[in-house]
């Protein structure tokens, strides 16, 4: 208890830790929740440059301070993120949509449900900013529809594709809980 206290924890999650991996690396859990996350990056692999990007970049890192994620991704850890790469920024090259930032965590979901393989059509059904439904494109899906319950967050949508060059899905402020539609002809996805 004094642990999940002192680490902001819920005690529930600690005694699961302790349970699960014994408290040696439940405690390593507890203090690696404190500090800084490792920065990802997803590459658009619609993007010609993408992949001499992420070789580029792969190349530029310190041994250790990376880390593959899935086939497109790259985990960089905290303070090592360089500022330019290949002769030009790293602002510029996500301005050009080479790549996102996405937490690791994020396009490992997407991979592990098999959802990148999705022949389509693909509603994204609580697309919030797009974070699933641009992986989706890039992968060559049929992400026809994207919809959520924020329009703020769902504004976002068309400029994330504009920036990746993506063709972007008709929009739709619903909540994917009650369905506006009838019917889907393709899969979707609420996650």
């Amino acid at each position: 208890a004094g642990l999940a206290l002192f680490y902001s924890l819920p005690l529930w999650l600690m005694a699961l830790w302790r349970q699960a991996y014994g408290e040696e690396a439940a405690l390593r859990l507890a203090k690696r929740s404190q500090a800084r996350p490792w920065t990802g990056l997803r590459f658009n692999r619609q993007h010609s440059s993408a992949a001499g990007l992420r070789q580029a970049l792969t190349q530029a890192l310190e041994p250790g301070c990376w880390e593959a994620v899935g086939a497109h991704g790259l985990a960089v850890a905290p303070g090592h993120l360089p500022e330019a790469v290949a002769g030009q920024s790293l602002a510029g090259w996500h301005d050009q949509g080479v790549f996102s930032y996405q937490s690791a965590g994020s396009q490992l979901v997407l991979e592990a449900l098999g959802c990148l393989g999705w022949a389509g059509p693909v509603w994204d059904a609580c697309a919030g900013y797009g974070g699933k439904s641009a992986p989706l494109l890039e992968a060559g899906a049929r992400a026809s529809l994207a919809s959520d319950m924020s329009r703020e967050r769902l504004r976002h949508v068309p400029g994330l594709c504009r920036r990746l060059g993506l063709a972007a899905p008709m929009l739709l402020l619903a909540d994917a809980g009650r369905s506006p539609l009838r019917r889907w002809p393709g899969r979707w996805r609420c996650a």
